[in-house]
């Protein structure tokens, strides 16, 4: 059974080896439908940390299509947010604040940093769960960051990097 979520709380299931779903749906106006309107669904589903994600779409009241080749959780989350730029809107039942009981997080602005990503050319930076961005930081910053939220979290995985 998986746990309809939002990203906001998805992560927290993911990390823990928990089963959890979003589920995206969109009904309305589409310009690309001879119909003019359209009602289809979107959705990412896991068994959590170690397993693939995902990704199932098709007309609201069919089982729809599936991906054959699983992706990354942040290779998912990022194309969720494209169906959000366009129009589509969570599923009722999911929950945002159906987050796993937390963990303890860094003080300040740097609780909400939830992966490190970049390069030492492109510089790295630190952002939220839904891709906002936290802060600009040095590659000396990155590894410190890192290895903090490592400290903090019992050397647990903390801050995603990559």
């Amino acid at each position: 059974m998986y746990q309809l979520v939002t990203s906001a709380s998805a992560n927290s299931w993911h990390q823990a080896g928990r089963p959890w779903k979003i589920r995206l749906e969109f009904r309305g106006y589409n310009a690309d439908n001879k119909k003019g309107s359209s009602s289809k669904f979107w959705e990412m589903y896991s068994k959590g940390q170690g397993h693939p994600v995902y990704i199932n779409w098709g007309k609201i009241g069919t089982q729809g299509l599936s991906n054959p080749s699983p992706k990354d959780f942040w290779e998912a989350i990022e194309v969720q947010h494209a169906k959000l730029d366009k129009g589509y809107v969570y599923a009722n039942g999911s929950c945002p604040h159906h987050a796993l009981p937390s963990e303890p997080k860094l003080p300040g602005p740097l609780g909400l940093v939830a992966r490190i990503h970049g390069t030492p050319a492109t510089g790295y930076k630190a952002v939220d769960l839904d891709g906002n961005l936290v802060m600009k930081l040095t590659k000396v910053g990155a590894a410190d960051l890192y290895q903090a939220s490592r400290e903090i979290r019992d050397n647990s995985p903390g801050v995603v990097f990559g």
